[in-house]
């Protein structure tokens, strides 16, 4: 999360770099047992406990920095590998939380791709604004769509396509994640479970509204959010036995 405020939240890619840099210093920290922000406070105490790597958490960093870069991904296969790198994320909370089956790695990851995805296609229009759009620039230009600068009324039409395009992608990936998550781990991972359902639940409220991110912003509501962590972990507990 603290990746995707820079990442998405930084209008000067200048201060976005001064940021990671800085969470690049508290890994160090953490490492010593320095760290000062909370989140780096948690991943201190699991460094003794947990396989974690400076490397792992590095490449991460490196990613977001890559893609502060980017004036666009030619295709959607150059996006691939910043998905794939914040999925890894996602594994190493499994690893954290704990898993038993050999396949729970796997689907966290892809999981957390189908998630991250679903995040740039809801913040599509602060990203065109900021001039830094993430998502694949042919499929935007079949649809004669400018990523590269604030939405275009005349766009809207064109951008509507393209976001359905983007949504359906991340919907049957992150169905297929979710299904593919191992029953005997489901539990222990209910975390990232709540997350996919809700970025779910977020992809059908777009699919809904007619895909029109370009011209209001879509989110569900805190009450909505909690109703879905609830009922989550009802039906995890009750597959679970518990």
């Amino acid at each position: 999360m603290q990746l995707e405020e820079i990442l998405h939240g930084a209008s000067d890619p200048g201060v976005g770099r001064i940021k990671l840099q800085w969470w690049r210093e508290e890994i160090e920290r953490a490492f010593r047992g320095e760290a000062r922000h909370p989140t780096a406070v948690v991943l201190e105490r699991s460094f003794s406990c947990f396989a974690l790597t400076k490397r792992l958490l590095r490449d991460a960093i490196d990613a977001v920095d890559t893609e502060l870069s980017h004036a666009g991904h030619p295709r959607f296969a150059s996006l691939e590998p910043f998905l794939e790198q914040m999925g890894t994320l996602w594994a190493l909370s499994g690893l954290i939380n704990g898993y038993r089956d050999e396949h729970t790695p796997d689907a966290l990851k892809q999981l957390g791709s189908a998630c991250e995805l679903t995040f740039l296609i809801q913040n599509l229009p602060r990203d065109m604004a900021l001039g830094r759009p993430h998502l694949p620039l042919d499929e935007a230009e079949r649809e004669e769509v400018h990523l590269d600068q604030p939405v275009n009324p005349n766009d809207r039409d064109g951008l509507r396509r393209f976001v359905e395009t983007q949504a359906k992608r991340a919907s049957e990936r992150l169905d297929e994640a979710l299904e593919r998550l191992p029953a005997r781990d489901r539990f222990s991972q209910l975390h990232s479970l709540i997350l996919g359902n809700i970025y779910r639940a977020t992809l059908r409220e777009i699919a809904k509204d007619g895909f029109r991110v370009g011209e209001h912003y879509i989110a569900l509501t805190p009450l909505r959010k909690l109703w879905i962590a609830w009922s989550t972990r009802r039906k995890e507990a009750a597959r679970s036995g518990r």
